[in-house]
């Protein structure tokens, strides 16, 4: 079977040659883009060969100067090589200037397999020749996505359209040449009036087949079949001889005829495609699929009657195919088999988790690929901690391209361990070492398992995605586990398929365990989290003290937190741990003017927390300053706001800005911000809750105090300067020897308490 590596290669090669050609003739990209909707309107015919069709060599010629559109009928890859095609999305198609493309598929995109339609369409200005239809795409397959791959280097999607003089001889199509663009047309120029019919497929039809029948187009024919239709194109599903006569400036030609037969013993395809391995690991599914034609009827040995089936256990698997008269079968034999319990699903097992391989030195290596040899790498013993260091030499080419850098994305891993590497994001530049550092402990049976490295490349001709490095650079290598005590399993070097070879070595049970890791600190701040992990094996349930069932579990809040783990009906209390989640701070403050200066602020402290220290941002780029009660003059006119933060004693932050109030400081002006402690034993201080203003000798209230209330009056110590007892009313009079200032009112009845500040300057 030819290797992935195969089918990537050729990819990268023919990427690179063709990005080499830059003909100018297709550097105008008002000809790449999707230009007509109307494509939809046309039909695909149902292609039995992946590519395009009719043949180029019977596609009609354009007119240079003349409005020209032709229909192109695509038929998508189910596969290339051993990659299943997943979709394929058309990006651009270079065309003669003058020209553009549509596709009857929404954005332009085709699954596997499926038919469609292609339109050429405009008034093609260059000179007379044939041009190569050059097809870029991106390809969505199942051992990666590929961008911007010309669809000629891929598939050898070789095809030309051809312009000539009005109404001349279509200069002729050489099939053999792949290099060039364009090819002159040197006939010179005539005006030989042509007819000619193309078919869009065989003329041989089976039950419920059609076949499209086109004639030579030029501006200005008109038509006439032999069925008595006047159209350019004719559709017909019935046996028969069709010719037809083209007009044009009263001359008259007769096209030689087509003859269309029809079969009633034509060949049923009933060849089973698997999606994937006929080989299922644990449990796992897969997908057959017989293939389509209008009219079959389809039979499964498990009774299904559909185009495909999907299955999970271990059988023969047979569909009978039938088109009404005549029938086809085929098989496919599935086997299912334990493979290691590599535990796929769980992500613990492919991403980062150990950041100690910084520590590790990586040596220099001169072959690129992995060392040391998997032979020679210690067994991890089942149940056991342990690690193991791999040393990675990164690859310069793989073939004509040049590799940038690659980018581990996942290893896949027997369940229990984990990897890191010593590359930020995991990602080695050209030519570069580094280390791979498997820790963990393996819960896997004994035997020995491939390590499979899934990456992105990237390269001088693209980048590449989600790409098995076996595939593309034959980079296999193998971890063993081992019973205790007992000696590794053998590496079969040539066992290019295998993900878990068993080790046939008895072994016992692992020992019941259960203890309790944390990946953080057991004590944080409000916000954070730590996840608690048990032992893990296939073969034990748990049952955390808050209800969790697997074998780990977050925690956000405070508490002690213990797991039961069960294995065959024997149970066990891990030792518990207890998880202390410290409340964060609290940062605020209230801005207000200090009537009795002018130009001079201030803000009022309500931070709350112990040990708090400070960091206050003035909004005028200035240097931050520190403590509970700072001040700040501003120099520069312009609208600034007030920012703090805090942090306490166990380390937990706040922050807070005061969105709604600007101090705003015009030229000549110095404005000065005093910061002081907020009044001890007032709940509250806003601008909203209670309104007042001192004017007149007097305090006036926004509203009418009707319910009988309790009010006091602090200075911005903290000190009650005065108070009122069960008063009602909207105006009080203060104190005569109350110094000017800024002072908090608070007011307290049954329904409600209120506070507010209140400037007083006589």
């Amino acid at each position: 079977m030819k290797r992935i590596t195969t089918l990537l290669v050729a990819i990268l090669c023919c990427i690179g040659a063709a990005q080499a050609q830059n003909n100018p003739l297709y550097f105008n990209t008002a000809y790449f883009g999707s230009c007509n909707s109307g494509t939809n309107s046309i039909s695909p015919v149902v292609g039995s060969i992946p590519g395009l069709a009719p043949p180029d060599s019977l596609l009609p010629c354009m007119s240079a100067g003349t409005r020209y559109y032709d229909t192109i009928y695509f038929k998508n890859f189910a596969n290339f090589s051993v990659a299943t095609i997943t979709s394929l999305k058309f990006d651009s198609i270079y065309l003669p200037a003058g020209l553009c493309w549509s596709t009857n598929k929404v954005n332009n995109t085709f699954a596997t397999g499926e038919d469609g339609v292609i339109l050429i369409s405009g008034t093609a200005t260059v000179a007379p020749g044939t041009y190569k239809l050059r097809i870029i795409a991106d390809v969505n397959t199942s051992i990666g996505n590929f961008s911007a791959v010309d669809m000629e280097a891929l598939a050898h999607l070789r095809y030309h359209l051809r312009v000539s003089c009005s109404n001349n001889n279509c200069p002729a199509v050489d099939p053999t040449d792949s290099v060039s663009v364009y090819s002159a047309d040197t006939s010179g120029c005539n005006t030989a009036l042509l007819a000619s019919i193309y078919a869009s497929g065989p003329t041989t039809l089976c039950i419920g087949d059609s076949v499209t029948l086109s004639a030579n187009y030029g501006s200005g024919y008109t038509y006439l079949w032999s069925t008595g239709a006047t159209t350019r194109t004719i559709t017909t599903g019935t046996a028969g001889s069709y010719s037809v006569t083209v007009s044009y400036g009263g001359n008259s030609v007769a096209s030689s005829p087509v003859v269309v037969t029809s079969s009633s013993t034509c060949p049923i395809n009933a060849t089973i495609s698997p999606a994937g391995p006929v080989n299922l690991c644990n449990g796992a599914s897969q997908t057959f699929v017989a293939p389509y034609h209008a009219g079959y009827t389809y039979l499964w040995s498990n009774g299904q009657t559909t185009q495909s089936i999907t299955v999970s256990t271990a059988a023969v698997y047979s569909v009978t195919v039938s088109d009404g008269s005549n029938t086809a079968s085929d098989a496919v034999t599935v086997t299912s088999n334990n493979c290691g319990n590599i535990d796929y699903s769980n992500l613990s097992y492919f991403i980062n988790c150990n950041a100690a391989t910084n520590l590790i030195t990586a040596h220099v290596g001169t072959v690129p690929g992995l060392t040391p040899m998997d032979t020679a790498l210690p067994c991890l013993q089942r149940s056991s901690a342990g690690s193991d260091t791999i040393y990675f030499k990164n690859f310069t080419t793989f073939s004509v391209a040049t590799v940038n850098s690659i980018k581990f994305d996942s290893i896949y891993l027997p369940a229990g361990l984990c990897w890191s590497t010593n590359k930020a994001n995991n990602t080695f530049t050209t030519g570069e070492d580094g280390v791979i550092l498997i820790s963990g402990t393996p819960t896997a049976p004994a035997g020995s398992y491939k390590l499979r490295i899934v990456a992105d490349v990237n390269t001088s001709i693209g980048n590449f995605t989600a790409i098995d490095l076996e595939a593309l650079a034959h980079l296999r290598y193998h971890v063993r586990i081992s019973c205790p005590s007992y000696t590794c399993t053998t590496i079969n070097p040539s066992d290019s398929t295998s993900l878990y070879v068993p080790d046939n070595s008895p072994c016992s049970a692992p020992p019941l365990t259960a203890n309790i890791t944390a990946s953080g600190p057991l004590t944080f701040c409000d916000g954070g989290y730590v996840i608690l992990t048990t032992n893990y094996d296939t073969t034990y349930s748990y049952l955390w003290s808050n209800g969790y069932t697997s074998a780990n579990t977050v925690i956000y809040t405070s508490g002690t937190y213990t797991v039961t783990v069960t294995q065959n009906g024997n149970s066990i209390v891990a030792p518990p741990v207890t998880v202390t989640v410290n409340p964060l701070p609290t940062a605020a403050f209230s801005l207000v003017q200090n009537p009795g200066t002018a130009h001079t602020w201030i803000v009022v402290n309500q931070c709350v927390g112990s040990g708090l220290s400070y960091i206050w941002s003035w909004g005028d780029n200035s240097t931050n300053s520190s403590g509970a009660t700072p001040t700040h003059t501003y120099d520069s006119a312009g609208y600034y706001s007030i920012c703090v933060g805090v942090t306490d004693q166990n380390g937990c932050q706040s922050f807070y800005c005061d969105s709604n109030a600007h101090l705003f400081k015009t030229e000549g002006q110095m404005i000065s911000v005093s910061v002081v402690q907020y009044a001890l034993g007032i709940s509250a201080v806003t601008n909203t809750e209670i309104k007042m203003s001192y004017y007149a000798g007097a305090i006036h209230f926004s509203e009418m105090i009707s319910e009988p209330s309790d009010l006091v009056l602090y200075d911005m110590s903290g000190r009650a300067v005065m108070s009122w007892h069960h008063w009602t009313g909207s105006m009080l009079l203060p104190d005569d020897a109350l110094a000017d200032g800024v002072y908090i009112m608070t007011l307290q009845n049954s329904t409600r308490r209120l506070s507010g500040r209140i400037g007083i300057v006589r």
